[in-house]
């Protein structure tokens, strides 16, 4: 079982202790302005809570992995590109995908 834990805001969309990281490592080229920053990791569940942030014209790639996870949209305003999910909230492990 896991433990509560408060990861208090230092400013907004970054919070205290957590690393503003890259999204994936250096010289990608399928991939544009976008940051990430690991809020909850619990091990050896393999759950975690990510946020993303995705600037003007940036985009993730396009990926396929198993584990399924959820989209929520803070704030802005985007596109997903999902191979047969309804984009927006919820994309069940394997198909494509990526954000805006």
């Amino acid at each position: 079982m896991s433990t509560s834990v408060h990861i208090p805001r230092k400013k907004p969309y970054r919070w205290k202790g957590v690393p503003l990281l890259a999204y994936k490592a250096e010289g990608g080229t399928h991939f544009r302005d976008i940051t990430r920053q690991v809020l909850f990791d619990e091990e050896p569940e393999g759950v975690q809570l990510r946020y993303f942030e995705v600037a003007p014209g940036g985009h993730s790639t396009l990926e396929w992995h198993v584990h399924s996870h959820a989209v929520v949209i803070l704030r802005g305003r985007g596109r997903a590109l999902s191979a047969g999910v309804t984009p927006g909230c919820f994309l069940p492990g394997v198909p494509f995908h990526r954000r805006p």
